[in-house]
C-alpha cells in the first residue's frame, strides 16, 4: 500500500490548480473535491497560521492537534490513484506517510 512517492496526476488543487502538495477533502464524500491548504482553510474560514510540516494543527475543540481543516481531511489516493483512503479509519501507517511527506505548499 503506497509503496511509491509518486503523485498521482490528478492530485491537484479544484480551486487554485496547485500540485505537488499535500491535499485536503470533503469528509464522506463520494467524489470529492480535492483543496489545497490555503484553499481549504479559506473555504473552511479556519486558522492554519501554526500548521506543521506533517500537516497537523491545533484543534478548535478539545486538547491537541489534528490533520483536518473544517470538514476537510487529508487527501490519501489509493494505490492506483481512483479513490481516497476513508480518513482515520482505514488509513495505513505507510499512506499517511506518504501524505505527510508532501509539502504544505506547491
Amino acid at each position: 500500500m503506497m509503496l511509491t512517492t509518486e503523485v498521482p496526476d490528478n492530485y491537484k488543487c479544484a480551486n487554485c490548480g496547485a500540485t505537488g502538495c499535500k491535499l485536503w477533502r470533503e469528509y464522506q464524500r463520494f467524489s470529492p473535491q480535492l483543496l489545497c491548504l490555503d484553499c481549504a482553510a479559506a473555504d473552511q474560514g479556519k486558522d492554519i497560521s501554526d500548521i506543521d510540516e506533517n500537516g497537523m494543527r491545533t484543534r478548535e475543540s478539545g486538547p491537541g492537534r489534528t490533520e483536518q481543516i473544517g470538514w476537510y481531511v487529508p487527501a490519501i489516493p489509493n494505490d492506483f490513484g481512483t479513490r481516497y483512503l476513508e480518513y482515520p479509519d482505514n488509513i495505513p501507517i505507510i499512506a499517511m506517510e506518504w501524505w505527510r511527506a508532501l509539502p504544505n505548499r506547491p
